[in-house]
């Protein structure tokens, strides 16, 4: 089991490094068929337990070419409420500070919402269909989150 201790604030709230990337089986079959992939790109997740899905930010969605798989509607009070989206289809890596490869949790594939997340000073959002995977344990008393899998 993987565990993850850091410290946040108030302002920033606990955040993460996520590496976003095509999801598995689609890299595979670009790889036999001679096609060149997008590099996983790493990223500053926030943990928000109030999102019901992960969501990415737009400009890394069109960067890794991340396939669209269907518009939605989304409820983001921080961004005005109800808004037009569309979910995408994502390898995601949850990074342990160790850098040991077997530490990190591994989802080959996994729908994330595209939305504008660059006012917020992250460039993701890990919601609870991946804390799903997780042990979290938020301790604002000591301004420190442990984060396990």
């Amino acid at each position: 089991m993987a565990i993850t201790r850091m410290s946040f604030t108030v302002q920033d709230g606990p955040i993460i490094r996520l590496r976003v990337a095509l999801p598995r089986a689609i890299i595979l079959a670009r790889q036999q068929a001679g096609f060149v992939t997008a590099a996983p790109v790493e990223v500053d997740a926030l943990i928000d337990t109030g999102a019901e899905a992960t969501c990415v930010d737009n400009p890394i969605i069109t960067q890794l070419g991340l396939p669209a798989t269907t518009g939605t509607l989304a409820n983001v009070p921080s961004l005005g409420g109800i808004t037009g989206s569309v979910m995408y289809s994502a390898g995601l890596t949850l990074l342990q500070h160790t850098n040991k490869r077997t530490q990190h949790l591994d989802i080959s594939a996994i729908p994330v919402l595209g939305l504008n997340l660059s006012t917020f000073g992250v460039k993701a959002v890990l919601g609870r269909d991946v804390l799903a995977y997780c042990v979290l344990i938020y301790d604002g008393l000591t301004g420190t989150f442990t984060l396990s899998y």
